[in-house]
């Protein structure tokens, strides 16, 4: 198994390398005289690219029970990009070698110029693709990291106490309550911000959750600090 820390190490750099990629790829489609000396070092970054954006979909995975789960639209978006990169690499990759040997000769033209144009067109337009997942990508990870941190949630001021009773009436995604180690939370707020979607919160609405709370969670900081915020108060009676 890849070691944990390599997922926030390995993100950038498919950020940088498959964006690149794609500009490159512009690049020789619109200037041919470039491609001999530039397509082979673009085909490195392209492969290095798409190689190291799956490995961090990978050690994302496998991140992903240490931090509460993983969020739902980064992974599913990274899943794209993987898929996204792959194509991009076997038709730009292709491409690049095909061209890689073009020679400009006075007075003779290139009878495949115009078939070369088309598919590097085609290989293109799948970089731009995989530049706007790309964007993506990295702008629900950071947003799943830091987003708590910058706009934190406003806590709830804990009242006198509340009864399991008053609890199990807050037992819908729109109106939920929970309770976790004697103490009762309102999670309402917080179920379309769950990494691991609503229905994971849903599930557990109008409950008392101490045992899920425990088997999921353990001893992680993030999610008892996200929990500080909904609170209510101590359960009583």
């Amino acid at each position: 198994m890849v070691s944990l820390p390599l997922h926030p190490l390995l993100v950038h750099l498919p950020v940088v390398l498959l964006p690149l990629a794609a500009i490159g790829m512009i690049f020789l489609t619109v200037q041919p005289k470039a491609r001999r000396r530039l397509s082979i070092p673009l085909l490195v970054v392209l492969v290095v690219g798409f190689a190291t954006a799956f490995l961090a979909a990978e050690t994302g995975e496998s991140l992903a029970p240490y931090v509460g789960g993983a969020p739902r639209d980064h992974a599913e978006l990274g899943g794209w990009l993987v898929w996204a990169a792959g194509l991009f690499t076997v038709v730009g990759g292709g491409w690049l070698l095909w061209v890689r040997r073009d020679v400009r000769v006075a007075g003779r033209r290139d009878e495949l110029a115009s078939r070369k144009m088309l598919i590097g067109l085609v290989a293109s337009m799948l970089g731009l693709g995989v530049l706007a997942l790309t964007v993506l990508v990295g702008h629900s990870g950071a947003r799943s990291v830091w987003e708590e941190v910058v706009n934190p949630p406003e806590p709830t001021a804990p009242g006198e106490g509340v009864t399991m009773l008053e609890v199990s009436r807050h037992n819908t995604d729109a109106d939920c309550w929970v309770a976790i180690d004697g103490n009762a939370y309102d999670l309402t707020g917080w179920l379309p911000n769950h990494p691991g979607g609503p229905s994971k919160v849903g599930r557990i609405c109008g409950t008392d959750a101490t045992d899920q709370f425990a088997r999921q969670h353990a001893e992680q900081e993030r999610p008892n600090q996200t929990l500080e915020h909904y609170l209510i108060g101590s359960i009583v009676g």
